[in-house]
């Protein structure tokens, strides 16, 4: 019975520590600046098949920039956003805003939080200088008018960014 508990004992820190070795490592790759490369998302709709889905004419620029934290101390970092939006022949508005973010001890999955406001992101891919993320919305969260057609319905959102 003894020997039992010591071999219990030793896989419960060995997992302890495994799973704080990936969120670790999640933490330290997140760290920095990435660029938003590609966001989409599969509602099935486009610019074709709906008119309030239309292509931005101009550029946008958005930036995270992720600081690390140490996981045995605390339970979240920070992320700057930032995003700079110029239309074609317009003036460039840019947005900041700054949120607190954690990663699940298993390193998949990536939470920004504010006052008021969580989500959570599936890290589907996360390398030192890529990361993709996935967040599903639940219908109740997304409605769709196209063209006086409303419906609810759930939307996967994907976003890649590079360092």
């Amino acid at each position: 019975m003894k020997n039992l508990l010591k071999v219990l004992s030793l896989v419960a820190v060995v997992a302890f520590t495994f799973a704080c070795n990936k969120e670790k490592a999640a933490v330290n790759k997140l760290e920095g600046t990435w660029t938003q490369g590609t966001g989409s998302d599969d509602s099935g709709y486009d610019a074709t098949t709906c008119s309030w889905y239309t292509a931005f004419d101009g550029t946008s620029v958005s930036t995270m920039e992720f600081t690390a934290y140490d996981v045995k101390d605390a339970e979240k970092g920070t992320v700057k956003m930032k995003s700079v939006v110029t239309p074609t022949g317009g003036t460039a508005t840019t947005t900041e805003s700054t949120m607190d973010y954690a990663v699940s001890e298993d390193g998949k999955t990536l939470t920004l939080s504010t006052t008021g406001f969580s989500q959570a992101y599936e890290i589907v891919t996360l390398t030192k200088s890529n990361v993709e993320l996935k967040y599903t919305a639940a219908a109740a969260d997304v409605t769709i008018d196209c063209d006086g057609n409303t419906e609810n319905k759930a939307v996967t959102y994907t976003m890649t960014a590079t360092k």
